[in-house]
């Protein structure tokens, strides 16, 4: 409720920040289904994908986040409202040619359907239909309305339909921009960079303190705290730092007059300064580019934000080492040995946690030795373990067993 209120805050002052970047449909989709896998597995429904192979491979310019927000709360809306055993999103191609795509995404139920006297509603600010409130579930009446007010930024439109033989279908239609040439954004890549980096972390609130440099950590960075600006300042002048994330909210010195007044000083500082906020609107974002931030992050931070993030910073690419030989490559090795080693304990205990940050690390480890398939087995397993399938995580593993140290 907290996030459909801020996202109405910056819709209502008709600013919405956006960033367009070359994103692939499979990647959207997919993001989407897995931000909602906990509500999908809750509501016991089967939710399936259909993308036309014309599409697989194709690349748009849009704004990554705003679309998956749209996606995901169509699903949510679905799997809340509709009483369907069945959910499926996709999309549709209406014309694709070298420059531009038309397409129809939709997600679309098998539940109770919308009646015809409530469809031109729905997408009214604070609108509930008979079967939100029938359902005796909590809601705010923003979710579509943000939805269409999104679409309409990004150069879509959302229209609701009647699915046959029962249900409603939500079509997000739009025509985009294509990339040809972009290749799916690697996130790993791009956070391997961070890899042995000194980091500082500004937020008053010790718990959001804590989960971002346990977040850092497991990339293999050296991370100091700061719970206000004062200190920020302070060890931003003595110390040497490669990322500060700065909470825009702090007693005394807010962010953005941290970044002013360091950057102020010290203008020939590389240190990438990036703001971090619950605020959406494009306001703020505008504010931190002044003050001199690099990057802007809405909270919840997490892994693919920061990524996106830190490959939309100018000139930010992932390192290339030039020569191989700078890695002390039996010392990788032996590391890679010794993860997976601790990787098969966890897994045979159902350490979750555990066993997710540690495919993690080995992930890292695999793209310094160029392993790509050792990568991949430790991107699933990443998955398997953070959804706790049994099933899923005993096959990578048992893959995992070929690289093991004989």
């Amino acid at each position: 409720m907290l996030g459909e209120i801020l996202d109405f805050s910056a819709i209502d002052q008709e600013n919405i920040p956006t960033a367009f970047i070359p994103v692939s449909l499979n990647d959207i989709i997919e993001s989407s289904v897995k931000q909602n896998q906990f509500s999908i597995q809750h509501e016991m429904v089967t939710l399936e994908t259909s993308i036309p192979d014309e599409l697989k491979e194709v690349f748009i310019r849009t704004d990554r986040n705003w679309m998956i927000k749209v996606l995901s709360n169509l699903i949510v809306n679905a799997l809340e409202y509709s009483e369907s055993s069945r959910v499926e999103i996709g999309a549709r191609c209406l014309r694709l040619t070298e420059q531009e795509v038309q397409l129809e995404i939709f997600v679309v139920d098998w539940g109770i359907g919308i009646d015809d006297s409530e469809k031109e509603f729905v997408f009214e600010r604070f609108y509930r239909g008979e079967t939100g409130i029938e359902s005796g579930k909590h809601g705010t009446g923003l979710g579509l309305s943000i939805c269409q007010e999104i679409a309409h930024a990004i150069g879509g439109h959302i229209r609701i339909e009647d699915n046959d033989p029962s249900g409603c279908k939500f079509v997000l239609m739009g025509r985009f921009d294509r990339v040809e040439g972009a290749h799916e954004l690697d996130k790993e890549a791009v956070l391997s960079k961070l890899a042995n980096k000194r980091i500082l972390i500004v937020d008053d609130l010790v718990y959001n303190r804590r989960s971002i440099v346990e977040f850092f950590e497991t990339l293999g960075c050296t991370c100091d705290q700061a719970e206000n600006g004062r200190e920020a300042l302070a060890l931003l002048e003595k110390n040497d730092y490669y990322l500060a994330l700065l909470d825009w909210d702090l007693p005394g010195i807010m962010g953005p007059e941290i970044a002013r007044r360091y950057r102020r000083k010290f203008p020939e500082d590389p240190v990438i300064l990036v703001s971090v906020t619950a605020y959406t609107d494009g306001e703020k974002k505008r504010e931190s580019e002044e003050a001199g931030m690099n990057g802007y992050i809405s909270k919840p931070l997490t892994a693919a934000r920061l990524a996106h993030c830190l490959a939309n910073i100018e000139n930010y690419q992932p390192e290339l080492k030039s020569n191989p030989d700078v890695v002390d490559s039996d010392e990788v090795q032996e590391e890679i040995y010794k993860h997976i080693e601790d990787c098969l304990y966890y897994g045979e205990h159902f350490e979750w946690e555990n066993l997710r940050r540690c495919a993690h690390r080995l992930t890292t480890l695999a793209l310094i030795k160029n392993n790509r398939p050792m990568q991949q087995v430790c991107r699933d397993l990443q998955i398997a373990a953070t959804e706790g399938n049994i099933n899923e995580s005993q096959i990578e593993l048992l893959e995992l067993r070929k690289w093991k140290k004989s």
